[in-house]
């Protein structure tokens, strides 16, 4: 990507960051904030509870996530503060940019043949029925996308969830080259 790439992807971003937050606030005015630098996939578990933290809302990153409930009665306080670190810490637009239909279908055949092997060893055996890969690659990114990682972040146990963040990666390998 050129630099006026990495920027045109950056600022699409942000734009669809927002609109997210304001679909679930809407009368919640946004703030203007600024990208302080891009991180990587790996960096943002920690870089996001550093900010969090630093944010007023105490974070300890576990494997590649972070506790996602907010302190009762904080909601939209926390929902705000997460907007803002995501927005000063995006992850690098080569890692948003679309993704092309052959890295899609290694994504699924990842998915269904790695990781959720990957979780069962773990002990979550409640993951979904996966849909036909050609429904996956339609439907990839859209609400109600088959996240198996995502189901066992909000349903396994805490320790079951932490394991599997540790453990199964949620992108296959040399995925972004």
């Amino acid at each position: 990507m050129s630099d006026a790439e990495v920027e045109a992807q950056a600022l699409i971003d942000l734009e669809q960051s927002k609109n997210r937050f304001l679909g679930v606030h809407p009368d919640v005015e946004v703030p203007v904030v600024s990208r302080i630098r891009f991180i990587q996939t790996s960096e943002w578990a920690p870089v996001m509870a550093e900010c969090l933290t630093e944010a007023g809302f105490p974070t300890a990153a576990s494997g590649e996530g972070i506790p996602a409930t907010p302190p009762d009665g904080q909601e939209v306080s926390w929902a705000l503060a997460a907007y803002t670190c995501s927005a000063q810490y995006p992850l690098d637009p080569h890692l948003t940019r679309p993704l092309s239909e052959e890295q899609l279908r290694y994504i699924y055949q990842y998915l269904t043949q790695v990781s959720v092997d990957c979780m069962r060893d773990l002990g979550f055996d409640d993951v979904s029925t996966p849909p036909s890969m050609q429904n996956f690659i339609e439907t990839y990114g859209q609400a109600g996308t088959w996240a198996p990682h995502y189901e066992a972040a909000t349903q396994a146990s805490p320790e079951v969830a932490d394991a599997i963040a540790e453990n199964c990666p949620q992108d296959p390998p040399g995925l972004f080259g």
